[in-house]
């Protein structure tokens, strides 16, 4: 039985560029002038959309040649292991599931996953940090765990931390494949919605 006063814990990992990466995951724009970019991950991070291109993310329904991140990929299997499946959650800007299910089924693992399917363009953080907050307030999480390699979701998770002091925050960026804590100064970088 379960104490009221034992600590729920939310563990959250990002999916791409924070536990896999895969150079053949490209987004293919093609812009209103007819010019088509191919941008991977870190380029699609900085991308800003026009409201007249279209996007193909065909690229991504393909599980080939993807890359464990390797340190916060044992992070993870951590996590997983000390807190069990209820609590760790894969959360991911992704549209479809599909590809995330198959992968960690290729690995024998059984991890809740969420896809938000956040349009190009949008505020990965703000929409991160909704779910996050949805999470605290409708299950009594008493701390958070939260991984990502994008600066815009670990300042909109440090920020609602400021919001939650209840709740015990440690965000993690995942910066050149490790995880690093995040700090006040990370803050900085919350962009305005």
């Amino acid at each position: 039985m379960t104490s009221i006063f034992e600590n729920k814990k939310l563990c959250v990992f990002d999916f791409d560029e924070t536990l896999i990466s895969s150079p053949d995951h490209k987004i293919k724009v093609v812009k209103k002038t007819g010019e088509t970019l191919f941008l991977n991950s870190e380029a699609w991070n900085r991308y800003t959309p026009n409201a007249t291109d279209t996007f193909d993310f065909s690229s991504l329904e393909k599980a080939s040649n993807i890359k464990i991140i390797e340190k916060t990929w044992k992070v993870f299997l951590e996590r997983l292991g000390a807190l069990g499946f209820e609590s760790v959650h894969i959360l991911s800007a992704r549209g479809s599931r599909s590809p995330v299910e198959k992968f960690f089924s290729s690995q024998g693992i059984k991890v809740q996953i969420s896809c938000l399917g956040i349009a190009p363009g949008e505020n990965n953080g703000y929409h991160k940090a909704l779910w996050v907050e949805n999470k605290i307030k409708n299950e009594n999480i008493s701390v958070v765990e939260f991984f990502d390699d994008r600066e815009d979701c670990v300042a909109s998770i440090m920020e609602l931390s400021t919001k939650y002091q209840g709740v015990d925050f440690y965000v993690w960026k995942i910066t050149d494949g490790k995880p690093v804590p995040a700090t006040r100064k990370d803050l900085t970088s919350l962009p305005q919605v």
